[in-house]
């Protein structure tokens, strides 16, 4: 009976370690999950904070104690071709600068002299619309070019360039101060490449901002969760309405 008594005793027992481990795990497994969604949100807060104020260093308190968010920004290089990040809709523009900024987000004066062309994705069927502008004195004043691309004979544009492949024809911007490209797909969406055939360096498109943020003993082991997002040069009212403008557009 004493023996019995002891075998029940150590099933039972170790049941009941078996179930307290697993209950651990579980609260530990919570915890974690709760402080990773509070990280990834400082994270975020960390950017819009950032974006408001350039400081790249945020703070917040909770009843878990601080979070912190490490915020680092850099300017978005471009090395040889540039391709969109997302793919633009179509009837959307995706804009490409040729001009450099200034640290307060105005246009500088190192302006793009060369030559590019711009390509959308293998099989792309539909049409190419590129608004150009460019500096011409004290006047900011917009070229435009179109192409058609594919043999789909519903997907054209009348009075648009025929026979294109995937990429426009060879563009020269070497006599010109470039400013901005508007970059249009007609009919279907397109991932939309630029590409340097000779000249100079494109110059930065933005932001790359990227924030970590931490929760939990943010001394010791914390929670880490990372977001980077692109913030790309606003484009100036002015120039966007010369989209739909004739000749030349002062600012």
């Amino acid at each position: 009976m004493v023996l019995m008594i002891l075998l029940v005793g150590a099933v039972v027992m170790t049941i009941a370690l078996s179930l307290s481990k697993k209950t651990v795990t579980d609260i530990k497994i919570d915890t974690d999950e709760e402080l990773s969604k509070k990280a990834f949100d400082t994270a975020e807060s960390g950017i819009d904070y950032y974006r408001r104020t350039a400081t790249p260093i945020y703070y917040a308190a909770d009843e878990g104690g601080t979070r912190v968010a490490e915020v680092t920004a850099a300017p978005l290089e471009v090395s040889g071709d540039y391709t969109f990040e997302k793919e633009t809709a179509a009837g959307h523009s995706g804009y490409f600068w040729l001009v450099d900024h200034l640290d307060d987000g105005s246009l500088g004066s190192g302006y793009f002299h060369g030559k590019l062309e711009v390509c959308l994705q293998t099989g792309f069927a539909g049409a190419l619309k590129i608004d150009y502008f460019y500096k011409e004195g004290d006047d900011f004043k917009v070229k435009r070019y179109g192409y058609n691309i594919g043999n789909d004979p519903d997907k054209r544009v009348e009075g648009f360039e025929d026979g294109v492949d995937t990429c426009s024809k060879e563009l020269d911007f070497s006599s010109t101060n470039s400013i901005l490209l508007a970059v249009t797909p007609v009919f279907s969406p397109g991932k939309i490449t630029i590409r340097r055939i000779e000249g100079d360096d494109f110059p930065a498109q933005g932001e790359e901002i990227v924030s970590t943020g931490k929760a939990g003993d943010i001394d010791n082991l914390p929670i880490n969760r990372t977001v980077r997002i692109v913030n790309q040069y606003q484009v100036p009212g002015f120039l966007l309405e010369a989209i739909s403008a004739e000749g030349s557009v002062s600012n």
